[in-house]
């Protein structure tokens, strides 16, 4: 009979995650390099412009969303895979989530500023 059950997300969930955020930053960076392939002179006016499109603003804030899930999940592999004691692994992770978050805070001020 089973007697501890963890009721956190499974490796699957984790593992499309990754690939989900894997595939947002993609197409961020072919959103990108497109928009650099097609303006060869790059202008003030013309970069202001294409960021203070909604759905460029959407798409960065999405981006940078994916980023930190990214980041927090393979974080957290490598930390439980090669940091053994419980309180620096506790403390790490602590610290990293701290981290992400302002990530998070700060693109939230940065595509609401343009």
């Amino acid at each position: 009979m089973l007697k501890n059950i963890n009721n956190r997300r499974s490796g699957v969930v984790n593992f499309l995650l990754i690939r989900a955020s894997a595939w947002i930053i993609l197409s961020y960076v072919l959103m990108w390099s497109i928009f650099f392939c097609y303006h060869t002179q790059i202008t003030y006016d013309n970069w202001l412009s294409f960021n203070s499109l909604v759905i460029v603003r959407i798409f960065t804030l999405l981006t940078t969303i994916a980023i930190v899930v990214h980041a927090k999940i393979g974080l957290w592999q490598v930390i439980t895979d090669y940091i053994k004691v419980a309180s620096i692994r506790h403390g790490l992770n602590f610290i990293i989530n701290i981290v992400l978050l302002s990530y998070v805070i700060l693109g939230l001020f940065l595509v609401l500023e343009v």
